[in-house]
């Protein structure tokens, strides 16, 4: 199968498809039990773009950069699907490895098949239990990454200036 044929999200990288631009990164060490990958997806304003996806088992934790951000946990995909976006357009997010989902979420795996809800309702289905130092930790990697990763997609830093 062609690069492609697999769709706009490659783990070769960037890629540019007409406008829109998708990327994977992976994640840290520490985080790749929890996440698959990163990525993000950024479209010109003016500008319209799709994002092709494929059926894998995992649940995607997604955030909307734009002008009013939102969030969203998107459940495992039974089927291939295209995204029709118009630009602007900022998203970041993360593939959860298979069954992580239920460690953000009591919504059941059957209630998120096929579904994109926005997190304050995933996340309001939760028992009211305290995080571990371990959950808080953890977190806290996965979110200075994400900003990172933003950061690098949106052009604010570069590679380079990462290095350093």
């Amino acid at each position: 199968m062609s690069a492609a044929e697999r769709g706009a999200y490659l783990p070769e990288g960037a890629r540019a498809s007409g406008a829109t631009c998708t990327a994977r990164h992976a994640p840290p060490p520490a985080l790749a039990r929890y996440v698959a990958t990163y990525f993000s997806v950024s479209l010109a304003p003016g500008s319209r773009g799709s994002v092709r996806t494929l059926p894998e088992g995992c649940a995607d934790l997604m955030f909307d950069l734009g002008s009013q951000p939102r969030a969203w946990l998107s459940g495992p995909r039974t089927r291939a699907r295209v995204f029709e976006h118009a630009g602007p357009v900022q998203w970041l997010g993360a593939q959860l490895q298979p069954g992580v989902a239920r460690l953000l979420t009591s919504t059941s795996a059957r209630e998120l098949l096929d579904e994109t809800l926005p997190i304050e309702d995933t996340l309001a289905s939760m028992q009211a239990e305290a995080p571990t130092d371990e959950q808080i930790a953890n977190l806290a990697e996965g979110m200075q990454t994400l900003v990172t990763v933003m950061m690098l997609a949106t052009g604010v830093v570069d590679d380079q200036a990462g290095e350093a």
